[in-house]
């Protein structure tokens, strides 16, 4: 993308996008810059930053480490290579999940286990319907555009990863955690 102003040779940079580098002007007062996305990085800022801020139901975190989320795809620019960065993300936290989960299961009681698989299975079904609910309009890509692929897998990743932290703290209970009756 070229910047250019009408003011005599003067060229305004573009706004600075975080996390990128601020181009540099070149010969001629222009300005080059990535292209613009319609939605693009402010889109997927403002997406990641709700998502990650806690859109779902959590219990207190039991370490200041659980309460700060990094975005893992901001290293990634491109819409397709975004999609795909998150689709592995949210696979990798479901694969956690199911992991901590099977170890869960492994340590109760076989009454507990049972009830612990009957509720990850009624839980799969809530993430999946509770996303679809999120996005929910006649048609999501004519609101959301090309970032709705990527919307919808933000959004199974932190669920997942809030179910993962909730698992854990089955795992090994405490008086602030659980409630000891």
């Amino acid at each position: 993308m070229t910047v250019e102003t009408g003011f005599a040779g003067r060229v305004s940079p573009p706004p600075a996008v975080p996390g990128r580098p601020v181009p540099n002007a070149t010969e001629g007062g222009r300005v080059s810059a990535p292209p613009r996305r319609r939605g693009g990085v402010a889109t997927r800022a403002m997406v990641v930053t709700l998502l990650l801020s806690g859109s779902a139901p959590s219990a207190p975190a039991s370490s200041p480490a659980e309460t700060v989320e990094i975005d893992p795809c901001a290293h990634v620019y491109g819409q397709a290579d975004l999609n795909a960065c998150w689709a592995r993300e949210a696979d990798r936290a479901d694969a956690e999940m199911e992991g901590v989960y099977l170890a869960l299961r492994q340590q109760l009681p076989r009454r507990a286990a049972s009830s612990l698989e009957k509720a990850q299975r009624l839980w799969r079904e809530f993430r999946d319907a509770h996303v679809a609910t999120q996005f929910g309009v006649d048609d999501p890509r004519a609101v959301w555009g090309r970032e709705y692929p990527m919307c919808v897998l933000i959004a199974r990743y932190v669920m997942s990863r809030e179910r993962t932290r909730e698992l854990r703290r089955l795992q090994s209970p405490s008086p602030d955690t659980v409630c000891p009756l």
